[in-house]
């Protein structure tokens, strides 16, 4: 049951606290009742409110925004619905579309039935391997390249590697090359915060950098490791003492559905949230199923995985060594060696 009122100007919800931590998802309804021309929609990003609604914010329609040029503003502005679920608000948008039969009907602006079957918010996240992602890396490296008729890695190195040697800026490699920073930063990615665009602007020399590959990051991480295992007890106590803090300070809250470990409790607090965490019941079977995936992705089926991981385990293996002759992580390889030893 909704509790709040519908079909109200959004002057109406002026003063109506967010319904979720951020943002307070609503549908909505213009029309030019003379005309016979509708428009039925939601809003559900980040810091959205009904009080903006025809202020700040006239739908993100192409048809709608041509149609106000043609005929002036909609007589009917109304706020038909407020959530406080972001998924409900794309189903009840798609079911009122789907109920009109939009895209057949010449009353109505919207050009198609809604999007809540496109919607992959409970579904399992895919599992993206080294190589896959070093792959669809490359392609969006070379579909930028072949702008410039430029169709290989090392034809764009050698045309950049002059003005890397000599620690030039970008302001000077984009007037030489008449290439854009989008390119420089897709060859050499670099860290793009505000301040440090705002150095690149002033002029200031700044080294450009290859991407590390990853055997580079693999050597850095064991590099990191090794430091940490020769690092004095002073050293340990103290990170321990830091750690110690950071987490005292931070708090779980809930909303029911959400859980959120923060320091800016009090916030949530005033939001309706309260102390504690909300167990999802399916969160075990979820995450089964993608560390399933992941062993999957290596060996033909889990009994084999099974198999393997129980034999190299009665040859006296650690469970390290077990990592790295089966390339799957060591928790994952602890936890499933528990579930079957027990």
């Amino acid at each position: 049951m909704n509790i709040y009122i519908s079909k109200q100007h959004p002057s109406f919800y002026t003063n109506l606290p967010n319904t979720i931590v951020d943002r307070t998802p609503y549908t909505y309804l213009i029309g030019w009742s003379k005309l016979n021309k509708w428009y039925y929609g939601r809003r559900t990003g980040k810091n959205c409110h009904p009080r903006e609604f025809w202020t700040n914010y006239h739908t993100s329609s192409v048809e709608v925004n041509k149609f106000i040029r043609e005929n002036g503003n909609p007589d009917i502005i109304q706020i038909r619905q407020i959530f406080t679920n972001i998924q409900f608000c794309k189903k009840t948008e798609s079911r009122v579309l789907r109920h009109f039969k939009v895209s057949k009907n010449d009353s109505w602006l919207n050009k198609k039935e809604g999007d809540d079957k496109w919607d992959t918010t409970n579904c399992i996240p895919p599992i993206w391997t080294d190589s896959m992602k070093i792959k669809n890396q490359n392609a969006a490296y070379l579909r930028a390249l072949k702008k410039y008729n430029i169709h290989s890695f090392d034809a764009a190195y050698t045309l950049i590697k002059p003005y890397i040697d000599r620690n030039a800026t970008f302001k000077e490699i984009m007037e030489s090359l008449n290439v854009t920073k989008s390119l420089i930063k897709f060859l050499f990615p670099i860290t793009t915060t505000i301040d440090y665009i705002n150095k690149i602007l002033e002029n200031k020399k700044i080294k450009l950098k290859r991407p590390k590959s990853a055997a580079h990051r693999k050597n850095l991480s064991i590099a990191a490791k090794k430091d940490w295992e020769n690092a004095s007890p002073e050293r340990k106590e103290k990170h321990r003492k830091m750690a110690s803090v950071n987490s005292k300070l931070k708090k779980w809250v809930t909303n029911g559905i959400i859980n959120h470990d923060t320091r800016n409790y009090n916030y949530y607090l005033q939001q309706g949230w309260r102390f504690g965490c909300a167990f999802d019941p399916n969160r075990k079977q979820i995450q089964r199923k993608i560390t399933d995936k992941r062993i999957m992705l290596k060996f033909k089926t889990i009994d084999e995985f099974n198999k393997k991981i129980l034999e190299l385990n009665k040859m006296g293996y650690s469970i390290n060594k077990i990592s790295e002759i089966v390339d799957i992580s060591f928790y994952l390889i602890k936890k499933r060696l528990n579930e079957l030893l027990s």
